[in-house]
């Protein structure tokens, strides 16, 4: 069971970074928030996005992961104003997410996550930290 509402704004700016580096992802739906890992094709690029369930409007999951085609997302998340909700609805007995934003419901079928393993993080120890915005980040990388 999954049922998350958001702010497209913060779903957008999600969709958005992980849509320079990929064409899929997954998304794991855990108690404290949604995690994503992807590297891209070439294994230049790694995105480890962690959102806190607290920057959700509501979070109310068993936990879930659910494969995404950024482009078909990205598309249906853009029909939206910066302050509309999306809602995400997921049972796993149907396997069809249902997506409402504003007006709009759709019922897609989610990418089969059983062939999409996240990458291991490696563990690096860096003497510095930089920290960007998921704009900025996504601009960053569009330039490159």
């Amino acid at each position: 069971m999954l049922n998350v509402t958001a702010r497209q704004e913060l779903m957008s700016k999600i969709v958005d970074t992980l849509g320079v580096v990929v064409e899929d992802a997954r998304f794991d739906f855990e108690e404290d928030g949604l995690h994503i890992r992807v590297v891209d094709p070439s294994h230049v690029a790694m995105v480890k996005l962690d959102v806190a369930a607290a920057a959700f409007e509501t979070w109310e999951l068993d936990e879930t992961k659910v494969g995404f085609d950024i482009r078909k997302l990205k598309e249906l998340i853009s029909l939206g104003g910066a302050n509309d909700i999306v809602e995400f609805s997921y049972g796993e007995e149907t396997g069809v997410l249902t997506i409402n934003l504003g007006k709009i419901d759709r019922n897609i079928r989610p990418l089969d996550n059983s062939i999409m393993n996240p990458p291991a993080v490696p563990t690096l120890d860096f003497p510095c930290k930089v920290v960007i915005g998921g704009a900025e980040f996504s601009q960053a990388l569009r330039a490159a």
